[in-house]
């Protein structure tokens, strides 16, 4: 008998504010429904992302080292299976001095 009576209620709780019902059923489909299509996406975006890389060769990987890596390690690494090709390059950050400014730069050989 006490479920017939929570039941009556919630539908009539429903009927007496039907708008603000279908708004948040509304809000929460919408929700549902972007988070889905997030959800499908990301595995044609992986797909397609590698593909261009392949296409252009891009880089898969960067390999750094906190001290840096030798060119004995950039060997080493090209001696991993399945390792096309390595390019080691070197880099540093400096400032420059613009007439007045003080800007950051990172220098890549």
């Amino acid at each position: 008998m006490k479920k017939r009576a929570l039941t009556k209620e919630f539908y009539m709780g429903i009927r007496r504010t039907r708008n603000r019902y279908l708004s948040i059923m509304l809000i929460s489909a919408l929700g549902v429904a972007f988070f889905a299509g997030i959800r499908a996406t990301k595995p044609d975006m992986q797909l397609s992302a590698d593909a261009f890389y392949d296409e252009n060769n891009l880089m898969d990987i960067e390999v750094m080292g906190t001290l840096g890596l030798t060119d004995e390690d950039a060997e080493a690494i090209a001696q991993v299976e399945g390792v096309k090709e390595v390019m080691p390059f070197y880099s540093m950050d400096m400032f420059c001095v613009l007439e007045d400014n003080q800007i950051n730069v990172e220098v890549m050989s």
